[in-house]
């Protein structure tokens, strides 16, 4: 059906003179005249094929296509927004050229379909020398659509084994573009989508796209194109190649993407020839390539140069720049941009010319729809037939996001980034899985992150980066300066320039492992982070929290809130100053002088080196540089209002001339080599300085003062004063002048100790640990503490208001009183001699041996042996090893319990004791406890008796194993008394309110022949009542003999106590145990194995029970180790005077008693509650076992059932009720 003709041609387009070089004298003046749906169609058909079927009707034009290729020359192709053109296809890979061969724009505005069997495909080609409009609402489905602005050759077209294209544009009219207007929307299905020209441009909400093919944006004159056939044969991009740069376009703006692109690669190629300026590549709709096929996912952009294989080209000679401007490109794999010309990170902002869209066909038909009705002119247009200007609101957002920072353009890569540029190169956000490279002149980019490597260069100028983070190796390269803001490194990240470096700007941060090097300037000003290493040939200039790894650069200046360095070396001087924060440097080396200062935090500097390289003048000028001219080689290290630290017990300070520490609170030197030079200290707080040798100047503290040497001697001219506490040591001599603590303690510590007048408010120690000790003088207000092989402190010891220790490793004498206002302490490796000596609460000695020749008095003394073995008592004999006579003991005063130590009771060593004889007067020392390793024996071979009844004598300790001796020899006596007349009556008794005894195995009271031969023999062969073992029978002197004389005896054992009956053989008496009867119970029996004793128990009469009579009558209880009662364990067989105790299972022996009479003796026992601790005196202990801290009822022994020939019953009234019970007992024989 013929297309029918309208004569009526716009006002606009009658004034339009459309001039070609080929018809310019053909034509003048060419009115504009708008066909519906395309206007022609006249085919070629290549060999084989078949002419097309060409039907019209209403709003619809339908073409079937009879051969692989076709062309279709059209005189004009427009199609409005109701119309539909519909190509039909044989098979996928058939192309139809549409040749549009009229001098009108193409306008599409409506439905443009390709299909192979209903589903859409086949190749649609446009072909035009002037512009084609998709207008607002065009739709084109095909499976590949392609769309040039040029002439190509029809007849190679026609050839279907031809995959290459040329298009030649020199026939061009003026201004020919190819446009896809707002929610246009031109998708292939399986093929490419390429649209070719001088100017390539997409509005806003315009859509382009091939899901499994690529886009293509051409912008040339003259271009070539080649193709490869897919499997399905749509076809897709290879080459897209300008032969030479003439034929690049020559207008301003090559491509102009405001829509987006989706497809599954994306391909940009503008070679300008203007000759004028810079062409413009915008990229502001969105661009995606997500990969559908193998070679898929990548946007590839190449300015000035075509497409190579899917690569940019090289840049043609002679091509014009073209500016690049970025804004929102996503590619699966690769993003790969080559430019020659300039990179921007924000979209392009369009001029006024370029803002409006053209004419539709209806306001070409219609003059009165254009904005100023038929009036119009054109001259508010551009004069290409555009409709007149109009504001447009997108391009205001535009203008208005160059003002906001975050509105930059956002590049992402699944692999790798690519970009280069001959000139300037801007950036928003970068980000690859893998890789970016980047080339330009000069770089600039908000945030470069590379899951892989990183490379940026720079050619001509500076390189400013936001943000650069990189997990694999980095380089950063700028030809001029360098200037990030933030950076993240894991692995390596390295920074050169050809000038200065800058990283930071206040607000940025650094981690992982950096390098910056530059051959003149770092500046590092960071918020937070750490860079590895800095190496400048210039000044490294620190400021923000400084945190670097390693510095090497001529000069050194740190003016930041917080500084740490691990090691810093300069030729000149280094100053670091740190305003709100800690200054920590590790290693310094300076050529002049160090100077380390902190405000608000702590100043801290391990090792100093001065080198003397550097002049001795002012390096850097700043407002309160502490630096002068002239002043030497200077390490200072202060902190205003903390603590200054110098050494930090590792480092060391060389070559310095002098070394100043100040501190607003605690100043701490501690180093490895002798201070050098000029050397002071001062503190408001404490001062500690610790160095191999020690020479100081001056040091002063507000508190506190610790000083001393390592390892040399120290020595000091000058006087020591603190407010609080001054400590001095050295490993070798120690010499200093007069100290003081005016509110606190003194302590001098050395292998020698020499000073002046030394004055403590509080404790005073003068340790002298291999020699001796020498002060002018001495006062101390509360503790003094002494150590030396000889003591010369000015005068005598005076009375000490608190403590007074005493240490001397060789003998030592005091003949004028020694006192203490609370404790007294005297070591003493040899000899001890001691005058009058007093304490308010406790006096402990060790010594080799002790002599006293004057009163010892204290609430608590206790004496131990330092080389173990102890002899108390006795005579003085002159005999070596410690010896604490008689009359030595006569001097004690000690109100509570005298404890004596055969051994040291903080050391090592053990040793025996031996008791000889040793009168106790119970009003000078009521307590008396001999303590004795459980490795040794206690042997008791004098009278060890009171001078008056009363006080209490432990050997042993119950509650302390390793205080208990593996035995207790009793051959001499523990308290006095006479046997007379067989027993029946004692005299001279002197006896101990209470007895303990305490030993690990056995205790034995009998003579040396006895005791011998009890233990040789076992638990179950003594009897001594049937005479077991043989020969236990006393002979001679051993007659009559009495062991213990007491009011109580308690027998602590995991063996035997055996005692030897001293009562005449044959007499049937019973002797060498006498019990006052003061106590109850008498007997106190910490379960051994066997108790076995003999003795007397007088009553409150006056008179004296032995025999069974006191055997079955004694008080006694049984306790555990833990002073608990307990029953007898199994086994386990106690006796006293031969009866069971506590029963009145007795062998036949007669019990005399003064008077003549015979009495008997009921039991009377009781259960002990608690043992009585060392600690206690005789008073508390004796108020312990009273009768009224007795509990009920008595303990229930287990004992054997006798045999029934020997029981007899008595009949037995109860007072509660005069029941009559009966009860079972032995009879006797």
């Amino acid at each position: 059906m013929p297309m029918p003709f309208r004569d009526a041609t716009p006002p606009a387009d009658r004034r339009r003179l459309l001039a070609r070089t080929a018809i310019c004298g053909a034509l003048s003046v060419l009115p504009g005249i708008v066909h519906a749906l395309p206007v022609g169609g006249l085919p070629e058909v290549g060999a084989g094929g078949v002419l097309p079927t060409i039907t019209s009707t209403a709003g619809r034009t339908d073409i079937t296509l009879g051969g692989p290729r076709t062309v279709l020359n059209w005189s004009s192709f427009n199609v409005k927004p109701d119309e539909t053109v519909s190509f039909n296809f044989g098979d996928r890979s058939w192309a139809v050229l549409n040749r549009i061969t009229g001098l009108q724009q193409s306008k599409i505005e409506g439905t443009i379909e390709g299909k192979v069997g209903g589903q859409y495909g086949g190749n649609i080609w446009f072909a035009s020398s002037n512009g084609i409009i998709f207008g607002k609402g065009a739709r084109v489905d095909a499976g590949s659509l392609l769309v040039g602005i040029g002439i190509t050759d029809t007849a190679n077209f026609l050839n279907p084994a031809s995959n290459a294209f040329a298009f030649n544009g020199s026939d061009n009219l003026p201004g020919a573009k190819i446009m896809v207007l707002s929610n246009a929307r031109l998708t292939a299905h399986g093929g490419m989508v390429a649209l070719m020209g001088p100017s390539v441009v997409t509005r806003a909400n315009a859509q382009v796209t091939a899901i499994d093919g690529s886009v293509v944006y051409g912008s040339a004159k003259s271009f070539q194109i080649r193709l490869a056939p897919g499997t399905a044969g749509d076809f897709d991009l290879v080459d897209f190649i300008v032969p030479d740069a003439s034929g690049g376009a020559d207008g301003g703006v090559a491509i102009d993407l405001g829509g987006s692109t989706r497809a599954n690669a994306v391909f940009l190629a503008a070679v300008n020839n203007s000759g004028i300026g810079s062409a413009v590549i915008n990229l502001e709709g969105l661009v995606t390539a997500q990969a559908a096929k193998a070679d898929g996912g990548d946007i590839v952009l190449s300015g000035g140069g075509g497409i190579v294989n899917r690569l940019p080209g090289p840049a043609l000679t002679g091509a014009s720049a073209t500016d690049v401007y970025l804004n929102k490109a996503t590619a699966s794999r690769d993003i790969r941009i080559d430019n020659a010309g300039r990179t921007f990170r924000r979209p392009w902002v369009r001029p006024p010319e370029e803002l409006e869209d053209p004419p539709t066909i209806a306001q070409d038909e219609d003059c009165n729809l254009l904005p100023r009705g038929c009036d119009d002119d054109g001259s508010n247009g551009n004069g290409f037939g555009f409709a007149p200007l109009e504001p447009s609101a997108q391009d205001a957002d535009i203008v208005a996001s160059l003002f906001d920072p975050t509105a930059i353009s956002s590049l992402s890569a699944g692999r790798d980034a690519t970009i280069a540029a001959t000139a300037s190169i801007e950036l928003g956000r970068v980000n690859a899985a893998r890789d970016i490279a980047i080339t330009g002149g000069d770089i600039k980019a908000n945030g470069l992150i590379a899951g892989g490597g990183l490379n940026v260069a720079s050619t001509k100028g500076e390189i400013v980066l936001a943000a650069a983070g990189v997990m694999g190796d980095g380089v950063i390269s700028a030809k001029t300066d360098a200037r990030i803001e933030s950076m993240t490194a894991p692995k390596a990240l390295t920074v050169t320039s050809g000038r200065d470096i800058s990283v930071g700007d206040g607000t940025g941060s650094a981690s992982g492992a950096i390098t910056l090097s530059a051959p003149q300037n770092v500046t590092v000003n960071l918020a937070s982070g750490r860079i590895d290493t800095v190496t400048a040939g210039g000044v490294v200039n620190l400021r923000g929290a400084a945190d670097v790894g390693t510095i090497t650069a001529p000069r050194v200046l740190g003016l930041a809130s917080s500084i740490r360095i691990g090691t810093v070396t300069t030729q000149g001087d280094l100053y670091l100053i740190a305003s709100s924060g800690d200054a920590t440097v590790g290693t310094a080396t300076a050529g002049d002088d160090i100077y380390l200062r902190a405000t608000n935090g702590v100043a801290s500097l391990t090792t100093a080196t001065i080198t003397g390289a550097g002049a001795d003048t002012v390096g850097v000028s700043f407002a309160g540089n502490p630096d002068t001219a002239g002043n030497g080689r200077v390490v200072q290290v202060e902190s205003t209002n903390l603590d200054a630290r110098l050494g930090l017990g590792s480092g060391r300070v060389t070559g310095a001339t002098v070394v100043t520490v100040l501190a607003g609170q605690d100043a701490a030197v501690e180093v490895l080599t002798p201070t050098p030079g000029a050397f002071s200290v001062t503190a408001a707080r404490d001062a500690t300085v610790r160095a191999p040798t020690v020479t100081l100047d001056s040091v002063s503290a507000g508190r506190d003062l610790s000083v001393g040497s390592t390892t040399g001697d120290f020595t000091l001219t000058n006087a020591l004063t603190a407010v609080r506490n001054v400590s001095v040591s050295a490993a070798g001599a120690l010499t200093v002048a007069d100290v003081r603590a005016d509110s606190g303690s003194v302590s001098l510590t050395g292998a020698t100790v020499t000073a002046g007048n030394v004055s403590a408010s509080e404790d005073l120690t003068l340790r002298a640990l291999s020699g001796g000790v020498t002060t002018a003088s001495y006062t101390t207000g509360r503790d003094l503490i002494v150590q030396g092989s000889s003591l010369s402190l000015g005068s005598a010891i005076g009375a000490v208001p608190r403590d007074l220790s005493i240490t001397s490793n060789g003998n030592f004498t005091s003949t004028s009183p020694l006192s203490a206002g609370r404790n007294l302490i005297l070591d003493v490796s040899g000899k001890a001699t001691l005058g009058a000596t007093t304490a308010t609460n406790s006096i402990r000695i060790l010594a080799g041996d002790l002599d006293l020749t004057g009163t010892l008095t204290a609430p608590t003394a206790q004496i131990e042996s330092r080389g173990g073995a102890m002899r108390v008592g006795g005579a003085a004999d002159g005999g070596s090893g410690f010896v604490f006579d008689n009359t030595d003991f006569g001097q004690l005063r000690v109100s509570g319990v005298t404890r004596f130590y055969a051994g040291s009771a903080t050391g090592s060593a053990r040793g025996d004791l031996t008791l000889q004889a040793l009168a106790i007067n119970p009003a000078n020392t009521p307590s008396v406890s001999f303590l004795v390793g459980s490795g040794n024996v206690a042997n008791v071979q004098g009278t060890v008796a009171p001078t008056a009844s009363g006080g209490i004598l432990r050997i042993g300790d119950a509650t302390d194993l390793s205080w208990r001796p593996g035995s207790i020899l009793v051959s001499g006596s523990l308290g006095a008394a006479t046997f007379t007349n067989n027993g029946a009556s004692y005299t001279g008794i002197r006896a101990f309110d209470e007895v303990r005894l305490a030993a690990r195995q056995d205790i034995l009271f009998g003579s040396p022949r006895f005791i011998s031969l009890i233990q040789g023999t076992a638990i179950a062969d003594i009897d001594i009542a049937k005479g077991l073992p043989a020969g236990v029978v006393p002979v001679g002197d051993e007659v009559g003999k009495v062991f213990v004389a007491t009011g109580r005896l308690e027998v602590s054992a995991d063996g035997k106590a055996v005692q030897q009956n001293t009562a005449l053989p044959g007499s049937g008496g019973t002797a060498g145990l006498y019990f006052t009867g003061a106590f109850t119970p008498a007997l106190i029996i910490d379960p051994p194995r066997l108790v076995e004793l003999w003795g007397a128990i007088a009553g409150s009469d006056g008179r004296v029970t032995t025999g069974a009579a006191a055997g079955s009558g004694i008080s006694f209880t049984v306790v555990d180790t833990n002073g608990q009662p307990t029953t007898r364990p199994d086994g386990a067989s106690y006796r006293f005077n031969a009866c069971d105790v506590g029963t009145t299972n007795c062998p036949v022996i007669s019990a005399p008693v003064s008077g003549g009479s015979s009495v008997s003796g009921d039991m009377n026992s009781g259960v002990l509650t608690a043992r009585d601790l060392l600690g206690d005196d005789a008073e508390a202990g004796i108020e312990a076992l009273s009768s009224e801290s007795l509990a009920s009822p008595p303990v229930l022994l287990g004992i054997a059932e006798p045999p029934t020939d020997e029981i007899i019953t008595d009949p037995v009234v109860t007072g509660t009720g005069s029941e009559e019970i009966w009860r079972k007992r032995r009879q006797t024989k």
